[in-house]
């Protein structure tokens, strides 16, 4: 955690105007979530921690990114 804020920090002065920095990332390390290495009801048990049901796919998080970095958020 304190390894974004000290990108973010020194990245600051970087940005040109307008510019904006959408720092994202994933509970996954905490929760240790190598499907290899975990039984099926500790997965179940993950699954059922997330509100939409589900694990996030990839393009969903590029989307959301692509929308905060975007014009039509204003």
């Amino acid at each position: 955690m304190m390894g974004t804020l000290f990108t973010v920090q020194k990245a600051l002065p970087l940005l040109n105007d307008g510019g904006s920095i959408t720092p994202n990332g994933s509970v996954a390390s905490m929760k240790g979530s190598l499907a290899s290495r975990q039984s099926t009801e500790v997965i179940t048990w993950m699954v059922s921690t997330i509100p939409m049901g589900r694990m996030g796919e990839p393009k969903e998080v590029a989307k959301v990114a692509l929308f905060l970095a975007s014009d039509d958020n204003q």
